[in-house]
């Protein structure tokens, strides 16, 4: 009996020093050296802090116009195919509650898109926590009911109908994944109050590449006349043979 008592009494030890461990490597200490780690076997780059980034994403789209105390810490960066990206942990406080989410970032080069925010109704919190930028109203999509699946704003709707076309709704219907913001150069894509675990970074800058394809954004033959009016909008669509692959 002493003895089954006593090897019982090191199976619990050694029990707890394996869960501790686990816990410690996960923790948030932890996880920029993981971070860096896998940015290095991808030959990404890595910066813990992202202070420069917050001043250069601070007002630019409602994710990071919302709450209070915003932070981007942990950002890999680097070259994806045919476009650069950014990664990163973006923190911010909204009441009594701290929201933590991966948002990544693509940098679309002079591609002059609309201002717009497509949010997922699936996704969209009870509460209050994300507002459309001031002059951002509504746009309803006739194809595939789009507006069941997303709730979509924008400032220049007739260039923002060119950007959703019937095929790029087609894709996003049945992918309503994620939270999409845009404008000018610059995408970002985002799921609210989810932050990935480093093993899971190829797989949300695949999905996120996914998206720009869906959007032709990845096209260097797609581009939009920035700061005109809706009438003198124009969009240089790319053969429409092409299809998209997912």
């Amino acid at each position: 009996m002493f003895t089954f008592f006593f090897i019982f009494f090191i199976l619990l030890i050694a029990s707890g020093i394996l869960f501790g461990t686990f816990i410690f490597h996960h923790s948030d200490e932890q996880r920029p050296k993981r971070l860096l780690r896998h940015a290095e076997a991808k030959g990404y780059g890595f910066e813990e802090s992202g202070l420069a980034q917050l001043h250069s994403w601070n007002q630019r789209s409602p994710i990071f116009q919302t709450g209070d105390n915003r932070q981007i810490m942990n950002v890999v960066y680097g070259p994806y195919r045919d476009v650069e990206f950014s990664l990163f942990d973006y923190m911010f406080q909204h009441g009594e509650q701290t929201i933590s989410t991966s948002v990544l970032a693509f940098d679309l080069k002079n591609k002059g898109m609309p201002r717009f925010s497509l949010w997922p109704q699936k996704m969209i919190p009870a509460q209050a926590l994300l507002l459309p930028e001031e002059d951002c109203v509504p746009l309803n999509l006739d194809a595939n009911n789009m507006q069941q699946h997303y709730r979509l704003h924008t400032a220049s709707e007739g260039t923002a109908r060119l950007l959703f076309c019937p095929k790029t709704t087609d894709y996003l219907t049945a992918h309503p994944d994620f939270f999409v913001e845009g404008s000018g150069n610059w995408i970002v894509l985002y799921q609210l109050n989810k932050r990935r675990q480093p093993a899971q970074i190829e797989d949300m800058i695949h999905a996120g590449y996914q998206m720009l394809r869906a959007l032709r954004l990845n096209d260097s033959r797609v581009n939009f006349e920035d700061d005109t009016e809706d009438s003198d909008s124009v969009i240089e669509e790319r053969n429409s043979s092409t299809e998209i692959k997912t």
